[in-house]
């Protein structure tokens, strides 16, 4: 009897998945999407992880068959999967709030298996017992419509929510994100808090409204970005929607001409003007101006 063991190589490297966050409501179509660069592998899987739980499998299909293999309780007619070219597709149809989660695609060759970083698809309906807003002004002014910010201004992003219940404890995290990046990086996180939080007087449904705001001193051409907040509790976690600051670089005033003064004594031109003495006699058209320019040295 032999006994073949295979080792397999699990990497991230080769699959991408350009949004790493969306949002929908109930009812709506959600089309995520991986691209497969390269394309050498033939057998190819969609995950999806809810919060605090292990991952699924959803579906697996073959390169260059139309055939898809959908898993236990995601075999039903909202879902469908398909490959074209260099891109896996997953299509999920009158999108649920139970089609919340972290969707990764897969893709194996051989004894080779690699995974994207995932995508949080976040259900953002009316129904739901916790709302984020967020915002993005100028520190200064603080005007919702004054977006225009240059090397040296200072922002101020805001991330609101409220909460029905258990909002006691909770994690506050900024991201930032720029096109190209990978993954967007944790820039700040404030764990277990709750003193920025006000609750409402009414204790058969209690509602906690928070408010927390990350300034941005001394803007630089690399602040730019699009900046997101994310709020965990209650086992879940709300993303906002993302505020892009652009830093544009101050275009330079264009100098004004030299004054009289500031011009160099030689290179001064003078205009006498002579305005020939009127004959009442002769038709007006007869009137001649002489303009005699000079150069002083």
């Amino acid at each position: 009897i032999a006994l073949l063991l295979y080792l397999t190589e699990i990497t991230s490297a080769a699959l991408v998945q350009k949004k790493v966050f969306e949002s929908f409501r109930a009812g709506e179509t959600v089309t995520i999407e991986c691209l497969v660069p390269g394309h050498e592998e033939n057998y190819f899987l969609w995950f999806k992880q809810a919060l605090g739980e292990a991952p699924e499998t959803i579906v697996s299909l073959y390169s260059g068959s139309t055939l898809s293999a959908f898993q236990g309780n995601f075999k039903n007619d909202r879902l469908s999967a398909h490959l074209e070219k260099n891109t896996l597709v997953l299509t999920i149809k009158d999108a649920e709030p139970r089609d919340a989660g972290i969707y990764y695609c897969a893709a194996r060759n051989y004894d080779h298996v690699a995974f994207s970083d995932g995508m949080y698809l976040s259900y953002k309906g009316l129904d739901r017992k916790h709302q984020l807003t967020q915002v993005l002004s100028k520190l200064d002014s603080g005007s919702l419509d004054d977006r225009d910010f240059h090397p040296g201004d200072s922002a101020n992003l805001q991330c609101s929510f409220l909460s029905k219940g258990c909002a006691d404890h909770h994690t506050i995290y900024w991201f930032r994100h720029e096109p190209g990046d990978k993954h967007p990086g944790i820039i700040y996180t404030s764990g277990n808090t709750s003193d920025q939080c006000e609750r409402s007087r009414d204790q058969d449904s209690p509602v906690h409204s928070c408010t927390y705001f990350l300034p941005k001193r001394s803007l630089r051409l690399n602040n730019a970005g699009t900046y997101h907040c994310a709020v965990a509790l209650c086992g879940e976690i709300l993303f906002g929607n993302g505020s892009r600051l652009d830093v544009k670089e101050t275009q330079p005033m264009k100098a004004a001409p030299p004054s009289l003064n500031e011009v160099a004594p030689e290179d001064r031109n003078y205009a006498a003007v002579h305005f020939t003495e009127r004959n009442r006699h002769q038709d007006s058209r007869s009137l001649y101006t002489h303009v005699v320019f000079s150069t002083i040295k």
